[in-house]
């Protein structure tokens, strides 16, 4: 009953045997029938978790069920427990349904235990009572193979459901349980699995033997009387084990947890096992010694010393004070640690504060550390011995921590959360919305400033509208000149004229057919450069061709000299214009 408790935690011995020793199996099935109560599928679950729980991991385990697919099934066969994670998880699974009839799974449930190996074997049934009642022979044959059966029977719907249960368990050999508080149910179930962990007893007589010293057994000697049975165990490392049974086993253990101590006796204190401990004139100087060594021991009250292991590191703390409660300064403190290894170490004190005294020493070594000190005071008066102890069981990555909910829950209160558990929906948006201040004070100086540039502006130039209106066509022609250029292909305007020349040259000749040949083709020219550029040089062009058909409409298109280009004609034209325009501007002028 202890098996996975807090008590088998801080005991010196495990439940479990951990040496080479082959111990006899136990054997459990659980057949789990459709629960017509409220949650009827959580409390078929939490029976079963009990018993599971209950079982050491070299146990076996099955758990029959009828589902509505594959009618009367394994949830999963008889094996054994082991870690336990994998068969906790299939039993959150099991869907039971109305059972039909108990032959089947009393059948399959009686096949797998005569197959296996076990020394105990053990059914529990637990139902309603509806189903059939099975087969007279089956149950010979689960009786004549020492099969014990138990049975629960709960919310049945009338009185035969509660006599065939019974019946079952009567035949059986098994206990019988009507229930009508639901919350009984896994108590129910763990008495039942704790006959299969039987096969951990041993019941042979034998006598005790001393292994070790202890203060337990001082003026004991080494003889004590038969005892006639005792539970298996594994002695934890660190432990003291000053008695053991004939098969080397702990009979008596103990060691120091924490700041206490505790003792496992595996035997029996009564007429069961221990009849002739009883008629033994030692028998209450043992009890009461073995008490007595676990409470605390007694201290002289004007020193106080704690002693503390962190890491590889221990620190002795002794606080001292007189009778009226003065601080008791400039003690002369000596003293040593003795090492789980037996070898004392001097430490050495120094007053760190008003009546208080430190040291340091080694804690590398798992094991027990114990003190002993003395102090003299001024007069050379000498102080009571001071003794004190720790234990360093394990590193401290093997701690056992468990967690601390009440610091959650308050956590959860100061924040404003909430507690979770395992079925909370943990990814559920559900937070409050948080706001955070944005600094504006930037953006409002820069505005500030730019408002401050504009009405200087504002207040300091003068600007007309008729000289605003001629730069913004200043800006706008440089803005289509830099458009025109962007556009432009890399050929240049004296490139494209020339080849229009070359092009044409081979159709000149008299006649109108050449001219309007030639015009159409300086009017497919596209000179890239700036539009007036263009509209003066082709009206220079053109101008330059009427001069010089006037003297015949059918005059040809003159030729060009062999050093004069076509660009440079066009210059001549020009020039000629501008000369025809200035003489009537002359005569005005004379006039």
């Amino acid at each position: 009953g202890y098996n996975d408790s807090p008590i088998e935690r801080i005991l010196p011995v495990d439940m479990e045997l951990k040496n080479e020793k082959i111990v006899p199996q136990g054997a459990l099935v659980i057949v789990n029938h459709a629960l017509e109560i409220p949650q009827g599928a959580y409390w078929a679950e939490q029976v079963t978790y009990a018993a599971l729980d209950v079982l050491s991991p070299r146990d076996l385990m099955g758990v029959l069920y009828y589902s509505w697919q594959d009618q009367e099934s394994w949830l999963f066969p008889v094996q054994e427990v082991g870690t336990k994670t994998r068969l906790r998880s299939l039993i959150q699974t099991m869907q039971t349904g109305d059972m039909p009839s108990f032959d089947l799974t009393l059948q399959m449930a009686y096949t797998a235990l005569t197959n296996s190996t076990a020394a105990v074997r053990h059914i529990v049934i637990i139902s309603d009572g509806d189903p059939a009642t099975p087969n007279p022979t089956l149950i010979a044959n689960i009786q004549q193979a020492k099969i014990t059966i138990s049975t629960i029977v709960i919310n049945p719907h009338n009185q035969r459901g509660r006599d065939v249960m019974r019946n079952l368990a009567n035949l059986g050999g098994g206990n019988f349980y009507d229930v009508t508080a639901y919350n009984t149910l896994p108590q129910i179930f763990i008495k039942e699995a704790t006959t299969v962990r039987k096969s951990l007893i041993w019941e042979n007589p034998f006598v005790p033997v001393t292994q070790q010293y202890s203060p337990l057994l001082i003026g004991f000697g080494e003889d004590y009387p038969e005892l006639k049975g005792y539970v298996g165990t594994s002695p934890k490392d660190l432990a003291d084990v000053p008695l053991v049974t004939d098969k080397s086993d702990p009979l008596l253990a103990h060691w120091r947890h924490g700041l206490g101590k505790t003792v496992a006796f595996t035997s029996d204190a009564k007429e069961r096992w221990a009849n002739d401990w009883l008629s033994w004139d030692q028998y209450s100087k043992f009890w009461s010694q073995l008490v007595r060594w676990t409470l605390r021991s007694p201290f002289n009250p004007n020193f106080q010393v704690q002693i503390s292991v962190d890491g590889a590191r221990g620190t002795v703390v002794i606080d001292a004070v007189d009778r009226t409660g003065e601080f008791l300064n400039f003690l002369d403190l000596s003293g040593s640690i003795v090492t789980p290894s037996l070898e004392a170490d001097e430490v050495d004190f120094r007053q760190t504060a008003p009546g208080r005294y430190e040291a340091h020493f080694d804690a590398s070594e798992p094991g027990t550390y114990m003190l002993g000190a003395q102090a003299l005071s001024e007069s050379g008066d000498t102080a009571d011995m001071l003794t004190g102890g720790a234990t360093l069981s394990y590193s401290p990555e093997y701690q056992n921590s468990s967690s601390n909910k009440s610091l959650l829950s308050r956590l959860a209160d100061i924040t404003r959360g909430r507690t979770l558990d395992a079925t909370s929906p943990v990814f559920l948006h559900n937070l409050p919305s948080q706001t955070q201040p944005i600094s504006l004070w930037p953006n409002f100086m820069l505005a500030a400033l730019l408002l401050f540039l504009a009405d200087v502006f504002a207040r300091r130039v003068l600007v007309g509208w008729d000289e605003l209106s001629a730069g913004t066509r200043v800006v706008w022609n440089w803005l289509q000149r830099k458009m025109v250029r962007t556009l432009a292909t890399p050929e240049g305007a004296t490139d494209q004229l020339l080849r229009v020349k070359e092009s044409v040259r081979p159709k000149q000749g008299p006649g109108d057919a050449g001219r309007e040949e030639f015009l159409a083709s300086l009017k497919e020219v596209k000179i890239d450069r700036s539009p007036m550029f263009q509209q003066d040089a082709i009206s220079e062009a053109r101008k330059r061709f009427r001069e010089q058909e006037e003297p015949g409409a059918g005059a040809a298109i003159p030729q060009m000299g062999e050093g004069a280009t076509f660009t440079g004609q066009l210059l001549q034209a020009r020039q000629k214009a501008q000369a025809r325009m200035r003489k009537p501007q002359r005569k005005e002028d004379e006039s």
